[in-house]
């Protein structure tokens, strides 16, 4: 989905970069500047920033819920013998 008319940025390059940027600084502050910057882009009419806003917002709360999920993978893992 194209999230920004005037660059034709797609909600798929807005998660990619949104990981990129995490991936460099887990405790970023994500900005739709941040974004276009990162993308070689800049802001031009602004008319997409709430949307991007919102976008980045929900990335963010998904990925804390899947770091805050318990790791069940642990409880697959035979025991060790004693």
């Amino acid at each position: 989905m194209i999230v920004c008319s005037c660059t034709r940025m797609t909600d798929q390059a807005l998660a990619d970069e949104v990981a990129r940027i995490l991936r460099e600084d887990p405790q970023a502050l994500i900005t739709p500047g941040r974004v276009f910057h990162g993308l070689g882009e800049r802001i031009q009419c602004g008319g997409c920033c709430r949307l991007i806003d919102m976008l980045i917002a929900a990335d963010l709360r998904q990925r804390r819920a899947a770091a805050d999920a318990p790791n069940d993978s642990a409880a697959d893992l035979p025991m060790a013998a004693e």
